[in-house]
């Protein structure tokens, strides 16, 4: 872009690039950004996640957050919903009381289950392997049969 100037009563045009001087101070600029950002950003930032903190610590009962979280979780089943954790938790903490199974024994099961999901996969990769091995042999064979 050209620009004129006047220098003691001298006319001069200048051809400016912005792009080469943007790209000479492009990291300069960023970095005066980022240093902005984290100075004084950060500490409002900060201020307010304390002040939520403060308010929230102070003003909810434990007795009625658990309460809260017990009737979304009626509501999730009563409308055939898939609990979160926590709800899949109590559930299974439940689960412990109405069938005298110990939270150690779950466990196990549990533990156990995964290895013989685990186990299945793996013989079942073995399998898919072998198939594809099969179907590859047959394309080659398929390729020798019509020649």
């Amino acid at each position: 872009m050209s620009h004129t100037i006047t220098i003691n009563g001298v006319d001069a045009d200048i051809e400016l690039d912005y792009s080469d001087i943007w790209e000479n101070i492009e990291d300069s600029a960023s970095d005066m950004a980022r240093d902005v950002v984290r100075d004084y950003a950060w500490d409002e930032i900060a201020g307010s996640v304390e002040e939520m903190v403060d308010n929230h610590s102070s003003s909810v009962d434990a007795s009625e957050a658990v309460e809260e979280l017990l009737d979304e979780y009626n509501r999730i089943k009563a409308g055939n919903g898939t609990p979160c954790s926590i709800g899949r938790a109590f559930e299974r903490a439940v689960g412990f009381t109405q069938e005298g199974t110990e939270p150690e024994d779950f466990f196990a099961i549990q533990a156990a289950t995964d290895a013989r999901i685990a186990n299945l996969e793996r013989l079942l990769s073995n399998l898919l392997g072998h198939i594809q091995l099969l179907g590859e042999r047959a394309a080659e064979y398929g390729r020798g049969v019509s020649s």
